[in-house]
């Protein structure tokens, strides 16, 4: 497994690294390819070369692991000068409900990423707790703007209480306050909050927040952009017709040209 897997998986997807992934768990502790496999694993996180959303996804493996090792891992991500390691580890400490990272959470709110902030809020939301809901308020009241947005947006996926928060911020005094709370409410989908977003987009006395309430809303009332449309029809397609029509053959609606599609692969 060793040199087959192993050994011969390549960026940029890692490919057999992630099909081992899926079953590692369920491999004793103490094999000696298993070991090698995590420390594979471990290279590839801590490497800068590394895409992010790979790193993601091997930090995924590790955490799924069931090794004794994950906990301490952390810590140690926590301490290190990557804002990408200390992301990582904030959003592992949130999957796990590691609450033994609480701490270093908290400390990351000020970090000079907001990469890292953004997983720190993130992390803070996931430990689902009284005091860490009090962190999101504290955070959503006085915070940098980017932050501010980020614990909104979290607040949102915590309802009741998360929902009734938003529902005072958006009409709370603090200019900032508000303008986070419409990021939040976007982020609810449900006809309250789309109500309050288009009474903050005529009513609201700044015309930052008008302006973005507005925004979100017409977003919401609009189609999804990345939702999959719906392919025309061959009979429809130009390109098609003229080129069946260099093949002296026409295209009947309702049927799949299929002989006419694989010309097209094979000479157009």
């Amino acid at each position: 497994i060793e040199k087959n897997i192993i050994n011969q998986s390549y960026a940029p997807l890692y490919q057999n690294i992630m099909l081992v992934g899926k079953w590692i768990s369920d491999c004793p502790v103490n094999l000696d390819w298993r070991t090698n496999f995590m420390r594979k694993v471990l290279s590839l996180i801590i490497s800068e070369s590394i895409p992010f959303a790979i790193k993601a996804r091997l930090m995924a493996i590790f955490i799924g692991s069931n090794d004794p090792s994950v906990s301490k891992l952390l810590k140690q991500f926590f301490t290190t000068n990557s804002a990408s390691l200390k992301s990582l580890a904030a959003l592992a400490a949130g999957a796990t409900q590691d609450f033994k990272q609480q701490r270093e959470l908290n400390g990351l709110l000020s970090d000079s990423s907001q990469d890292v902030k953004n997983a720190a809020v993130l992390a803070i939301g996931a430990l689902s707790s009284p005091s860490n809901m009090e962190k999101l308020i504290d955070t959503l009241m006085e915070g940098d703007e980017q932050t501010r947005q980020s614990a909104a947006e979290t607040l949102a996926f915590l309802a009741p209480r998360g929902h009734d928060i938003l529902k005072e911020a958006i009409v709370y005094e603090d200019l900032m306050v508000r303008k986070a709370a419409v990021f939040g409410l976007a982020q609810v989908r449900q006809k309250w909050a789309f109500d309050l977003l288009e009474k903050a987009g005529y009513e609201d006395k700044q015309w930052i927040v008008r302006n973005s309430a507005h925004q979100a809303a017409e977003f919401i009332k609009g189609k999804n952009p990345f939702s999959p449309r719906a392919l025309p029809e061959p009979a429809d397609l130009s390109w098609l017709i003229e080129f069946a029509g260099k093949k002296g053959v026409g295209i009947a609606r309702g049927e799949f040209p299929r002989d006419i599609l694989l010309a097209c692969l094979s000479e157009g």
